[in-house]
């Protein structure tokens, strides 16, 4: 007893003492908020000098910005480093930063990381973000790539070059800046068949980014069905939420995709969640005029008064096994078949991967042609379900090839949309018509495009079918990078020199992707006016210059492109590769004929330009090629003076020095 009183008696005297800390530290916060920041430092003042560590963090953040005290970066770091030492996580975390800003030596890289390290552990989400960029950055410097190598390629969808680096062995298990993996840049670029590529190298399919955001979120949003479900099976925890509390399921129903809400319904989702806002998937469907929704979640038995956490029992939806009779199957289909009211039986076999009883349901001589609510036949079913072995089956028994649903959709529609070439080549082999668009004019090779599924899109091209729409697929295929399907859907063009509702030409968009083949072609077909301008005043060469194809300029350049042309604004076609920064094409732009002194709309002359930027090499070359240094714009400003207002001196001195005469400094 003599041993625990004085115990109890230190507990007794300590517990006050920790509650007026914790009331310091409220009226501290307070004080912040009222922005009484001399009192609130006076404060965090004799808390830090008594040793507590979040006190100390916070009289660091005030010396660090200067707020109630003299700014002093000093003292604000050896407070972040006590801080630090007391095992305060977002002080570890502040001192990381501080160090690794310092200077670029590899000793303050390794201690910031030991601090970021220190914070991680503690469960600190930036530091375990700054930690994995900086570990990745070290093993990429050391293969000779950056991360901004990888993202770029990721955002042109370079799949030679990524393809490449695999092949290599790159480690492509890196994050940008935001925390993005690179299967996450790749659906946010919106290439879902890249993202799928790069899943396979990737240790976390799921990762969150700094924003809060996950793949998963994004493959809903956008509807890559192909992607969630790769996702899924990659274990993929399928209520994980985004940083407002929303799950995938959720975002289906905001975003009114109705086939990833049945998806994710299926393979087990919670439509109980609620988000931050007390939401869930239930009141967005039902909050929303979107009847589709609302009669898939009826289908479950989901109505908007269905209330708690809940999820699809597997073993109440239509699922027999391969064993199971037909008969079973029809009395399962009547016990639970509210899901697929107006379907044919045979449509709801193949819909739910029963291929022994389609087989059976089809050896009954049924009308294969019979269609659910939405006009979709069995054969529309197994090809977007991508059951190439019932569809061969139901062409061997007639079944109508070229149906169309609501929506003007044809099987073949479907089975491009579901990428499966074995179908799209089996439809095809049986006369299915790729020419037949939906009510919005959409063509089957036009999906097949949209979904970068070049392999397709050259077996349609094969059919020699006249397609409707075909320059708006070449417009897209160069968007997409697809220069070997550009090349082919150039000679099946019969509107190549058209316009786009900006004033774009084919040789435009080809210019500004860096295609240097398909540019080639389109010049070549004679079709196109190589110095038409958009509606801005830009040219296919204005644009290549603005982006930085050498190749795509010099190929203009020799087929005659006017370089006297102007924008809107009045630049040449010299000013835009000195305001892009492209030294090499300034380079070349000097070897023809330019007017070197024409000046902008604001009287600024190529030369000018570079000496507002400090471009001392392309300056050379101007002043070398006889620019005019005398020149003044409509401020009454020269290269000398604008170089100099701009803070660069040693641009302003090059110009003094080639200058032969005494600068007119005043009118």
């Amino acid at each position: 007893m003599k041993a625990v009183l004085p115990l109890l008696i230190g507990l007794f005297l300590s517990a006050p003492a920790w509650s007026n800390l914790n009331q310091s530290m409220d009226e501290i916060e307070k004080l912040i908020r009222l922005r009484d920041y001399p009192q609130a430092a006076s404060r965090l003042e004799n808390l830090a000098e008594a040793g507590d560590a979040e006190a100390q963090y916070r009289l660091a953040s005030l010396y660090r910005a200067g707020k109630g005290v003299s700014k002093d970066l000093g003292k604000a770091t050896e407070l972040h480093r006590q801080s630090a030492l007391a095992g305060y996580a977002d002080a570890q975390y502040s001192l990381g930063q501080l160090t690794e800003k310092a200077d670029n030596s590899p000793e303050s890289l390794n201690e910031a990381i030991a601090w970021y390290r220190k914070a991680a552990a503690q469960g600190h989400l930036r530091a375990a973000l700054k930690l994995k960029l900086l570990e990745e950055y070290i093993a990429l410097t050391e293969q000779g790539i950056s991360r901004a190598d990888i993202f770029s390629a990721i955002q042109r969808n370079d799949v030679v070059l990524i393809n490449s680096w695999i092949a290599n062995g790159t480690n492509l298990d890196v994050s940008d800046y935001l925390g993005n993996s690179t299967v996450m840049a790749a659906l946010l670029a919106g290439w879902p068949r890249l993202a799928s590529t790069l899943m396979e190298h990737t240790t976390h399919p799921g990762q969150i980014n700094s924003l809060g955001f996950r793949p998963m979120h994004v493959a809903t949003i956008r509807g890559y069905r192909t992607i969630a479900i790769a996702l899924l099976d990659e274990g993929v925890d399928i209520d994980q939420t985004d940083a407002r509390g929303n799950t995938a399921l959720m975002l289906a129903a905001k975003n009114q995709k109705t086939d990833m809400l049945g998806l994710l319904l299926d393979r087990g989702a919670n439509y109980g969640i609620t988000n931050r806002k007390k939401q869930s998937a239930i009141d967005f469907v039902f909050a929303a005029d979107y009847p589709e929704g609302q009669a898939l979640l009826a289908s479950y038995g989901i109505g908007p008064g269905t209330t708690g956490p809940g999820t699809i029992d597997p073993a109440a939806t239509i699922q027999v096994s391969a064993a199971s009779k037909l008969d079973q199957f029809k009395t399962a289909v009547e016990q639970r078949g509210d899901r697929y009211t107006g379907w044919p039986l045979l449509s709801i076999a193949i819909e739910l991967g029963e291929i022994p009883i389609a087989k059976e349901i089809i050896a009954e001589k049924p009308d294969l042609d019979a269609a659910d609510p939405d006009g979709n036949s069995a054969m529309h079913v197994a090809a977007r379900k991508g059951d190439s072995v019932t569809l061969k089956s139901l062409l061997a028994n007639g079944a109508d090839i070229n149906a169309i649903n609501a929506r003007n959709e044809t099987a073949l529609y479907f089975a491009v949309e579901s990428k499966c070439l074995k179908c799209v080549s089996l439809l095809l082999d049986n006369k299915a018509d790729p020419a037949i668009a939906t009510k919005f004019e959409i063509t089957p090779l036009e999906v097949a495009v949209q979904n970068d599924q070049a392999e397709i899109a050259a077996v349609l091209l094969n059919t020699q079918t006249s397609y409707a729409g075909i320059h708006r697929v070449l417009l897209l295929a160069i968007e997409r990078n697809m220069e070997d399907l550009s090349l082919a859907l150039i000679k099946r063009d019969s509107r190549l020199g058209a316009r786009d509702d900006k004033g774009r030409s084919a040789l435009w968009h080809s210019a500004d992707r860096g295609l240097v083949k398909t540019s080639a072609a389109l010049i070549k077909s004679g079709k196109i006016d190589i110095n038409s301008q958009d509606s801005t005043g830009q040219c296919a060469l204005a644009q290549a210059v603005r982006k930085g194809h050498l190749d795509i300029v010099r190929l203009l350049i020799n087929k005659d492109a006017d370089l006297s042309i102007r924008t809107n604004a009045a630049n040449t076609i010299l000013m835009l590769a000195v305001l892009a920064k492209k030294p090499a094409i300034v380079e070349l732009l000097l070897t023809r004929a330019n007017d070197i002194n024409a000046q902008d709309h604001v009287g600024d002359t190529a030369l000018m330009l570079a000496a507002s930027s400090g471009q001392n090499d392309v300056l050379e070359m101007l002043i070398a090629a006889g620019a005019d240094l005398q020149l003044r714009n409509k401020e009454d400003l020269n290269a000398f003076q604008i170089a100099n207002n701009s803070g660069h001196q040693e641009t302003a001195e090059i110009i003094r020095e080639k200058s032969n005469v005494l600068f007119k400094l005043f009118n």
